[in-house]
């Protein structure tokens, strides 16, 4: 997942894998572009030309969405232009619902606004349907800039969270992962961890297909997805042991937590860089997954212990 505030104006051009979340200013998501995951999306405008895997949620001054969404729409705000596709369900809130001739709704439409509004054929399956429910008073609409703040805060303070966490119970040996770390190795962790990614689920394909393996395939399968959603995390938290061992010289552990919090912060903004900012996230998470691996085939003989406090 990755997060953008402020009132700069991100325009994504390429292909952005995960969840993204952006909060102020205006996101425009041009026609060749796609979100592998959803968007959260608040503040100015919204123009979505491109593709949304997921669903789209956005409290905005207006959204406009040409191309298409996966899963389901969500959308408050000031005036609303749908003229692409939604394949889920949808909410439309706003003073001015405008639908155009290319627009479709794979399932139900609920919508408030304060004007008539004309679905002609858009919907495909169900109805459109009038809920007072979703109505926002006028003196909401201020707050929906601060709502979507509010969602990024709460995002960061889940990864850090995640980061305490896991800098508490394995702090120890992933600290022994990163120093092993050199300019000259770099590239043969990086491979060690595509390979990880590439070999895992196969290894856990060929268990499911063995009634006796099935039970350890599926407790590998799930551990595999857990490791992939926190890949970013775990990456932050390798890279954080690093960067003070060899620079600072201070391996406290809260040191290492915000030192962890910093860099995925960096590591999201970087991964907004089309095509360049996704690769060097890619060779980031491969990096931190080859020390890792690297680390559990050679723990220097040391007990796999959970680690004492660090202060």
């Amino acid at each position: 997942m990755a997060a953008a505030g402020g009132a700069a104006r991100p325009a994504l051009t390429a292909h952005t894998d995960g969840d993204l979340v952006v909060t102020g200013g205006t996101l425009s998501l041009s026609k060749n572009s796609t979100i592998g995951g959803s968007l959260i999306a608040g503040g100015g405008e919204i123009i979505v030309d491109g593709k949304i895997n997921g669903f789209l949620k956005a409290g905005s001054g207006s959204l406009v969405l040409n191309g298409s969404v996966g899963k389901y729409l969500d959308s408050r705000g000031q005036k609303v232009t749908i003229n692409g596709t939604v394949a889920g369900e949808s909410a439309l809130s706003a003073n001015e619902i405008l639908i155009g001739r290319n627009a479709t709704f794979g399932q139900k439409v609920r919508y408030w606004s304060d004007n008539n509004v004309n679905f002609g054929q858009s919907v495909k399956s169900g109805q459109a349907v009038s809920d007072e429910s979703l109505k926002i008073s006028g003196g909401s609409w201020r707050f929906l800039g601060f709502a979507s703040l509010m969602a990024l805060l709460w995002y960061l303070g889940a990864a850090f969270v995640f980061i305490v966490l896991i800098q508490y119970l394995f702090g120890r040996r992933i600290q022994r992962a990163a120093d092993t770390l050199s300019g000259h190795t770099a590239l043969r962790f990086i491979a060690y961890g595509f390979l990880f990614f590439i070999l895992a689920p196969i290894l856990i394909f060929i268990s499911l297909l063995t009634l006796v393996g099935i039970p350890l395939g599926l407790l590998m399968m799930v551990f595999y997805i857990a490791l992939i959603l926190l890949a970013s995390i775990i990456t932050s938290v390798v890279l954080a042991n690093w960067f003070n061992t060899h620079y600072t010289f201070q391996t406290g552990r809260w040191r290492q937590i915000w030192t962890a919090l910093a860099i995925f912060i960096l590591v999201k903004i970087v991964s907004l860089i089309p095509v360049a900012g996704w690769l060097l996230m890619i060779a980031a998470i491969c990096l931190a997954f080859g020390l890792l691996v690297r680390q559990f085939i050679h723990p220097r003989g040391e007990k796999a212990a959970l680690d004492v406090p660090q202060y």
